[in-house]
């Protein structure tokens, strides 16, 4: 229960802070991303708020949707489109040294498995 309340502060804070910055979606996925390992309910919640036409490049939509798949997977979701995540592991594709590459290759194999 005190998990689910600094939870919610913290989302109410980061809203107030994108508020009042124009809600730049790079912030908010790095925002996200910052909180999905501990708090991937809340990494979701802010990839969800994120509307898609504030996403100007392939490169944010391929994260938001590798962020998105890794939110959703740790949060105990099974319904992962596989066909979304591998349209990001492509755009990474030919980026050797990109860590998103790795990441979007792992959901992909876990989602290809499962």
């Amino acid at each position: 229960m005190r998990n689910f309340i600094y939870s919610c502060c913290f989302l109410w804070l980061a809203s107030l802070y994108f508020a009042g910055c124009g809600n730049s979606a790079g912030k908010s996925l790095l925002l996200a991303e910052s909180l999905t390992w501990e708090h991937p309910d809340s990494a979701l919640a802010i990839l969800d708020s994120i509307p898609e036409s504030s996403l100007k490049s392939d490169r944010e939509r391929a994260i938001h949707t590798i962020l998105t798949t890794e939110a959703r997977y740790k949060s105990g979701f099974d319904d992962v489109d596989n066909s979304l995540i591998s349209l990001a592991a492509n755009h990474f594709e030919n980026d050797d040294k990109n860590p998103y590459r790795l990441k979007a290759n792992y959901y992909k194999g876990i989602i290809e498995v499962v």
